[in-house]
């Protein structure tokens, strides 16, 4: 396993065996994991992959979705899940008092 600097931005390439400031390699999944600092293919529990930073997060950007699948940041939610503007998750049935038009 490849040791990095304590830097809050570089996360260890176990794929490319570097240290990297930005985990891109597809096939380890490409999201840098602070709590690790190691690059990842899927995000720990609690957190989800920004796609646009190629970070874990702990929240999602405005207008993107929590997916508890696969712990990633989505712009739209797979079916059959549904997209709770309330908690900005994806969600399996909308909550009560919601419906699917708004």
């Amino acid at each position: 396993m490849t040791q990095c600097p304590l830097d809050p931005f570089t996360f260890a390439d176990n794929i490319t065996q570097t240290c990297v400031r930005i985990c891109n390699n597809e096939s380890a999944g490409g999201f840098g994991d602070n709590s690790s600092r190691i690059c990842v293919s899927n995000c720990p529990d609690g957190s989800y992959g920004d796609i646009t930073t190629r970070y874990c997060v702990r929240y999602c950007p405005v207008g993107w979705y929590a997916y508890t699948i696969g712990n990633l940041c989505v712009r739209y939610c797979p079916s059959p899940y549904f997209a709770d503007n309330s908690t900005w998750k994806c969600v399996q049935q909308c909550p009560i008092g919601q419906n699917l038009f708004g």
